[in-house]
């Protein structure tokens, strides 16, 4: 118990001159008022709908301060989410042709940003899986088109085969009846 008393006392005589110190050589900890602008405070808003999965609503707030937000840094933040919200892997409205456009106005906006190597990063691999869309999606049409003509051939194949089974029907019964006339005819002779 003694102990504690002496530590005690010892920190009560030694804490104001510790509180002087730090008063007189400007260590005492300075109250920072931080005010944030009517934009950041719709910037965090807007990241906080996209957190939470409201796409929709958060890609209007981005595009509402990238249009009316005269700081650049809270604006090129929001250009930037603008293309990201739309290759976000969990968005099912996610749309890389509109992401890849953002993204190109990223770069042309702000073209020292230090977001710049990743945008670039973006936008290159955006243009490879659009233009493998485009490519797949054409060659799909073409597939299907060449489908639908192989069916018609086949039913146009199958029309041709069925004709030429009748005509050849038709012309064995034709060779029969000739034989079979021909024989009348033989016997026709060998009467007379």
């Amino acid at each position: 118990m003694l102990k504690y008393i002496k530590i005690g006392k010892c920190l009560i005589c030694i804490l104001p001159g510790i509180l002087t110190a730090l008063i007189y050589t400007r260590c005492a900890p300075s109250t920072t008022i931080v005010r944030y602008s009517h934009f950041r405070r719709q910037l965090v808003h807007a990241d906080s709908l996209f957190r939470t999965g409201n796409y929709e609503i958060a890609k209007m707030d981005y595009t509402n301060i990238r249009d009316k937000c005269k700081e650049p840094e809270i604006a090129a933040t929001a250009q930037y989410r603008l293309g990201y919200i739309n290759v976000y892997y969990d968005n099912p409205f996610a749309d890389y042709e509109a992401a890849l456009r953002e993204f190109r106005r990223f770069r042309s906006m702000y073209p020292r940003h230090e977001k710049m190597e990743q945008v670039q990063n973006w936008i290159r691999m955006l243009t490879v899986l659009t233009n493998f869309s485009r490519d797949f999606n054409g060659n799909s049409r073409e597939l299907k088109n060449l489908d639908t003509q192989r069916e018609d051939i086949i039913k146009n194949y199958t029309t041709l085969q069925e004709a030429y089974l009748r005509c050849d029907a038709i012309r064995d019964s034709l060779s029969n009846e000739v034989k079979a006339l021909e024989r009348l005819i033989i016997r026709l002779q060998e009467i007379k």
